[in-house]
């Protein structure tokens, strides 16, 4: 499930702690070892269209012979997940389709006809937090300045894809710059 793994991902980012965060049952076999599981999920809201509200609860749980690192640790990671600002981001994009059409896409993989996925991918509702980030991508910079232009190149640095982030890419970025600043005292 990727929600799952996008919060395991992002404790173990961000929170500082003794052992890495695992997905699984405890296994008894090291100390301290630190685990995160999921509980039966709960359907809060169905429309009649079939739509739902899901609540998906996991537990996060600790062992080790020393009591104080268990405590410390276990609030740090409750500490962090309450923060006002806490955002999970599906690395698949799953949130938003199931955000709007209540569709699993993990569960739809080798199903769904990739016609229907593209239908359902172009049909994103804007205030889907996919189609934000394709809004922050997109976002022509030409007309910017100042503040607004620095928050929106921040915003497109940090939701840019991978693939444009490697060496290769960053050397295209820079000899394309030159390129035009080349052709600009040229002209």
């Amino acid at each position: 499930m990727d929600l799952k793994d996008r919060l395991t991902d992002c404790i173990n980012a961000n929170v500082n702690l003794p052992v890495k965060l695992y997905q699984s049952y405890m296994t008894n076999k090291t100390s301290p070892e630190l685990r995160i599981y999921d509980l039966p999920s709960t359907v809060i809201d169905e429309d009649y269209a079939g739509n739902r509200t899901e609540e998906f609860i996991f537990e996060i749980a600790m062992r080790s012979n020393d009591e104080e690192p268990i405590n410390q640790t276990l609030w740090n990671i409750s500490k962090y997940i309450s923060e006002y600002n806490f955002n999970l981001v599906s690395q698949n994009d799953s949130f938003s389709f199931r955000q709007q059409y209540n569709i699993d896409l993990i569960a739809e993989q080798g199903e769904m006809h990739w016609d229907v996925f593209k239908a359902l991918f172009d049909g994103l509702d804007e205030n889907t937090y996919f189609r934000k980030i394709l809004d922050i991508r997109r976002k022509d910079v030409s007309d910017l300045q100042g503040k607004e232009l620095t928050s929106v190149i921040e915003a497109q640095s940090y939701y840019e894809l991978d693939k444009n982030k490697t060496v290769e890419a960053q050397e295209a970025k820079v000899a394309s710059f030159a390129d035009a600043l080349k052709a600009l005292a040229q002209s």
